[in-house]
């Protein structure tokens, strides 16, 4: 009993003592929330929908100015309970007190926690009558106020408890907010340092989620504060991480010598562990820095060595706290360079042999790959939980969604296109493979592809049913047929008709067109179309847009022939052409290899067909360009041109064709236009 009379004293002394810094966050939460409610609404009158609606925002686990607030207040609270542990008078006083050190930590901790909690709850709680006087305080409403206020509780008390960390650790007050910081985003600063290094590297290191990946927890405070406002159901690990480092924080106040006030690091033992965890990244970042201006090693090693001695120096004067020993310990930043160098080493050399890695055949479940280049025009696209369209790019959805089981041609495109990068080859493009293994782990790599010399492997991967669902999400969305209501289609000419379909007549064109779609083999890609299929997809009036953008082959016998049963018209002639334009620019490339073409081509010269015979002649040669896979590899197809077709009449409402790439098939070119192009 006498115990908690104390306590609740020296609670009650330590808050009167603090009590600025908690009417500093009654005002500031005053503003953030009865305040900002009132911004919100921003109406007199006293509707229930956008009062609902205000509140529902201003609750909302998204709100960053509760986020930023949480931040501070931790910075500021954990250092402003112990302040005394920075001068030497102050420590000796409150370490003469009759109790013990564990039941003083207790109080001033709880107080930190009071000091935030106390105005936020004050704050959400008087911004509760003023939703209610609007009409908008349902259910919802009470149970977003409740998980603002718990998971950014959860938040504050993981941010304090490793701030109060980071004060047992240091002797004043700016190297402990230093160290705060330090700790609050080191993790991430690492992990991206590793990841850029990797990039700048490993020639098939492919970054799949950004440079923090989808370590969501482990990296650092903040990190995991964002993550659990994605994830409230994260909360049980956040009051797990505030446990463990409030009891690290206690043992190391229990060791705290009374004498380390004014130190820069309390606890000498640690400064070899900081210097090295603090150069090593500053000297990668250097080099990283100077090479990203140059991309010379030599300018990574001078960048590595000019950063690696101002952060040892710097290091030193402050553990010092003199100007003079500032090249003290020699050894320890030795280890540092040796460290970096070899780290560098490692990497540039791939001494680990990470470009030629292969997981065992055996061990995978599927595999994905994404090439670059290839149905470069397909719109990629997924439902979320609310029934929207959510737009992703080609790369994310075919690397998320196809899952190729039958490996057999996969593995061996990746074995060898593994061995082509080991051997240092660029490739003419590259592909991207998604391994994953059974435990259900995913391996990322980014292989350099010879079109000619690995065609074949290409085409039986294209071929695949696997491959395909993964890559166009017409051929797996069967569950919201009912949302395609019509079609756009465009033509060579860049000419659009837009088309709405009955339910019956859409379900028949789907099925045209996926058996085609499936059919449709890598040589097909190659061939002429003729033109780019999109499906108009309305969600009553939530969405309504057009998505897909197929391009539509000549050999697509089963669709074209729907396509003209529903009266869209598909052909087109040399009657339909004005002119055509092309404009040329031969590399330099082409000059050196045949100096007496390079005589006779003029370079950059802009040519217009416009006869009928010129037209009917040139048209089937063109190849739509957006499937470029082939260009740069393939000698059937010169893109050293942009091409540009005028037709005599649009579509009623289309004032100007919709641009359209185009590349010539030089087997299928006319004389007349290999001579003008030298081709």
């Amino acid at each position: 009993m006498t115990y908690g009379k104390l306590f609740f004293r020296l609670l009650r002394e330590d808050f009167r003592r603090r009590a600025w810094s908690f009417f500093l966050g009654l005002f500031v939460f005053f503003l953030a929330l009865p305040a900002a409610y009132q911004l919100l609404y921003g109406s007199m009158t006293f509707e229930a929908v956008p009062a609902v609606k205000a509140a529902r925002e201003l609750f909302s686990l998204g709100n960053s100015l509760i986020a930023l607030i949480t931040g501070a207040a931790s910075v500021i609270c954990a250092p402003g309970g112990f302040a005394y542990l920075f001068r030497r008078s102050t420590t000796d006083y409150y370490h003469s007190l009759p109790v013990r050190r564990e039941f003083l930590f207790l109080v001033k901790y709880c107080c930190g926690i009071l000091i935030y909690a106390l105005p936020f709850g004050i704050c959400l709680l008087l911004t509760l009558p003023l939703i209610a006087a609007k009409g908008g305080l349902t259910p919802e409403v009470l149970t977003d106020a409740y998980m603002l206020f718990v998971v950014h509780m959860t938040a504050y008390l993981v941010l304090y408890s490793v701030a109060l960390t980071a004060v047992f650790l240091t002797g004043t007050l700016v190297v402990s907010i230093l160290m705060a910081g330090t700790l609050f985003l080191y993790g991430v600063i690492v992990r991206a340092l590793r990841i850029f290094l990797m990039d700048t590297f490993l020639d098939t290191y492919y970054m799949a989620y950004g440079p923090l990946g989808k370590t969501e927890t482990v990296l650092s405070p903040i990190t995991y504060y964002f993550r659990l406002l994605d994830h409230p159901q994260n909360l049980f690990l956040g009051w797990g991480i505030a446990l463990l480092f409030s009891l690290l924080a206690l043992q190391l106040y229990r060791m705290r010598p009374s004498e380390a006030a004014g130190r820069t690091l309390v606890f000498p033992k640690t400064q070899l562990p900081v210097k090295l965890l603090s150069c090593v990244p500053a000297s990668l970042l250097g080099g990283l820095f100077f090479y990203s201006m140059r991309r010379d090693i030599f300018w990574f090693f001078f960048g590595l060595l000019a950063f690696w001695l101002a952060a040892c120096v710097f290091l030193e004067m402050l553990f010092a706290q003199s100007f003079r020993q500032g090249l003290a310990h020699r050894r320890s930043s030795l280890l540092a360079l040796a460290i970096s160098i070899l780290l560098t080493l490692i990497l540039s050399q791939d001494l680990l042999g990470y470009n030629t890695y292969l997981p065992d055949r055996d061990s995978l479940a599927s595999m994905a790959i994404d090439f670059r280049e290839l149905d470069t025009s397909s719109d990629t696209y997924v439902w979320n939980d609310k029934g929207y369209l959510s737009h992703l790019s080609r790369t994310e959805y075919r690397l998320e969604h196809m899952q190729i089981t039958g490996m057999d041609a996969a593995y061996a495109l990746a074995q060898d296109s593994a061995r082509l990068a080991g051997e240092g080859h660029g490739g003419d493009m590259t592909c991207i493979v998604r391994y994953t293994t059974s435990s259900g782990r995913d391996i990322y790599r980014e292989y350099p592809l010879l079109l000619l010399e690995q065609e074949g492997l290409i085409a039986q991967v294209y071929a695949s049913p696997e491959y395909k669902e993964g890559c166009f999400p017409v051929l797996t969305d069967g569950a919201h047929k009912d949302a395609y209501t019509g079609i756009w289609f465009q033509d060579l000419l860049g000419r659009e008709q837009f088309l709405p379909l009955a339910a019956s007549d859409m379900d028949a064109l789907l099925e045209a067109f996926t058996a085609d779609l499936l059919a449709c083999t890598l040589e097909d890609t190659k061939s002429q179309a003729a033109g780019e299929l999109s499906f108009q997809i309305t969600l009553g009036t939530m969405y309504d847009g057009q998505a897909g953008r197929y391009l539509v082959y000549d050999g697509y016998a089963r669709t074209l022939a729907k396509l003209q049963e529903l009266g869209l018209s598909t052909a087109f002639d040399a009657e339909d052409v004005s002119y055509i334009e092309i404009f040329h620019y031969p590399d330099s490339q082409e000059s050196e290899d045949s100096p007496e073409q390079a005589t006779s081509v003029p370079l950059e010269q802009t040519y217009v067909f416009s006869s009928p015979e010129e037209i009917e002649a040139i048209l089937p040669c063109l190849r739509i360009g957006q499937n470029q896979w082939f260009y740069s590899a393939d000698p059937d197809f010169y893109d050293s041109c942009s091409i540009d077709i005028y037709p005599v009449e649009l579509p009623e409402g289309q004032l100007y064709p919709n641009y359209m790439a185009y590349y010539i098939h030089v087997p299928d070119a006319p004389d007349f236009l290999r001579e003008k192009l030298g081709i």
